[in-house]
């Protein structure tokens, strides 16, 4: 079915070639998962499968890629889009319309398909994937894990022959996961080609044939899913690969509980009249790591934007050193790195994006921030040049650049190879070992375990804190899961 020879591409803004040497094929029915490092070149290869490279990224590129017999780059992007679907990285970033419904049906709708064979196929996605709360809703009032399953069940729309999706449970809760798991098995019975590239991998236990494994744009290995999910802790480690079976962690070690740096009583929040939080206590201390978990559009990023002052409550107060603190106060009082860091990357090059963050616009530190975070080699690179992990690292680098007194940090590991997820592990404790409070949002329960001392869940408009001896990931997967 794809079929991959002697493939090398270069990025115009990049000397060194992403993807050197690359000979794969992969058959009719086959799951594939490729999975490495950030930046190996996993996103660049899916994109030569799906035709976005050649005929929309532009640049150097040599070598052969076929899809059902057909040279990649000889076929128009419509014929391909009808054989191949594909999600991205960033959901966002292929939608076309403003609501769920108008979403589903636009690629049928682009190739002329009948409306009551477009109506049939919703109907008949909807009930596949589960997803009848996301239909007749607008787009951008949907929570990042729901925009990834709408995204999923729009690719599947024109049935293609071949399935591409990059990073698809990047922000799903366990639940999603598993509903996720549900829906690739069902495709695969039915004979489609999946290629798959991800860091979180025990979920595709069952469901890869092939694993390839990249480094530095080369295939490296390539084994059977049953040999690579019997691979040794050792093994998978020194090849920077994330769990290979979910299992819980020693709990974090608590540390002494500091100063109380944030008190919210009683904070509702809405959006018109639909209440989406309500009568809200808490208290965040000096040293604090705070896990915020739950459902996929529970409210937390919503909790996150109240807490920074974003988003001003539609009840209640937030309060700090005991006296009241206005949405400007919240705002000097702390710092969020976005879910989407998109939306915060401001600067020409990596190293002036730490630089306008910084308070001080010290240099040092930003070139010792850059180096924790492994992000030297592309100090002069455009932060919109990098892969998506490595974007990722940036915003975390340039939000610990200031100093604030609350961290608030919306899936910092979403994207994230073991090795980087070790990385914004410690230097998120060295903001609590400086006395900060930090608020982490996940959905990564290996996250979750080695680095939070509490855990909020939230869940029906409110919070009820978790408290767990042997790591949170087991109670709050049975809370998502049952």
């Amino acid at each position: 079915m794809i079929r991959i020879q002697g493939l090398k591409f270069s990025y115009p803004e990049q000397g060194e070639a992403v993807l050197k040497d690359i000979t794969l094929e992969i058959g009719q029915g086959e799951t594939v998962l490729l999975c490495g490092v950030s930046g190996c070149g996993k996103s660049t290869l899916l994109r030569t499968i799906n035709g976005m490279i050649p005929h929309v990224t532009d640049g150097k590129i040599s070598g052969v890629v076929t899809v059902g017999g057909a040279a990649v780059d000889d076929t128009p992007m419509y014929e391909l889009s009808r054989r191949t679907g594909s999600v991205f990285q960033n959901p966002k970033s292929q939608f076309f319309n403003l609501d769920s419904d108008s979403e589903l049906a636009f690629a049928m709708e682009n190739a002329g398909r009948p409306s009551a064979e477009i109506r049939a196929r919703m109907e008949q996605l909807t009930e596949l994937f589960g997803i009848e709360h996301l239909r007749g809703r607008s787009i951008y009032e949907m929570s990042g894990g729901e925009k990834q399953i709408l995204a999923i069940a729009s690719a599947c729309m024109n049935d293609p022959d071949v399935l591409v999706l990059d990073e698809p449970t990047a922000n799903l809760d366990p639940a999603a996961i598993v509903t996720m798991q549900k829906i690739l098995a069902v495709l695969r019975s039915q004979g489609k080609t999946i290629v798959i590239a991800e860091h979180r991998l025990s979920f595709l236990r069952e469901l890869a044939d092939t694993v390839c494994i990249m480094q530095s744009g080369r295939i490296v290995q390539r084994m059977s899913g049953k040999d690579f999910f019997a691979m040794n802790e050792d093994t998978r480690i020194s090849l920077g690969l994330r769990q290979l079976a979910s299992r819980p962690l020693t709990a974090s070690q608590k540390p002494a509980r500091g100063e109380e740096l944030l008190c919210a009583k009683n904070i509702s929040a809405a959006y018109g009249k639909h209440k989406v939080l309500s009568g809200l206590f808490f208290r965040a201390y000096a040293g604090d790591i705070i896990g915020v978990t739950g459902r996929n559009g529970a409210g937390k990023s919503t909790l996150f934007r109240l807490i920074c002052g974003l988003q001003r409550p539609s009840g209640g107060r937030f309060l700090t050193g005991g006296k009241n603190c206005s949405d400007k106060q919240l705002r000097q009082h702390s710092c969020i790195v976005m879910q989407d860091v998109n939306f915060q990357l401001f600067g020409e090059s990596v190293i002036d994006e730490c630089m306008i963050s910084s308070d001080d616009a010290d240099e040092a530190k930003a070139e010792k921030v850059l180096a924790d975070m492994q992000l030297t080699k592309w100090r002069e690179s455009h932060p919109m040049a990098l892969s998506g992990g490595q974007k990722q690292r940036l915003a975390i680098a340039a939000g610990l650049m200031q100093d604030k007194s609350v961290y608030l940090f919306d899936e910092p590991t979403s994207g994230l190879d073991y090795q980087s997820m070790i990385q914004v592990r410690d230097r998120i404790r060295e903001l609590s070992q400086r006395g900060k409070a930090v608020f982490v949002i996940t959905h990564d329960m290996e996250l979750l375990d080695m680095l939070c001392s509490r855990c909020f869940f939230v869940h029906d408009g409110g919070i009820s804190e978790i408290y767990a001896d042997d790591g949170y990931s087991r109670v709050v997967t049975k809370l998502l899961c049952g």
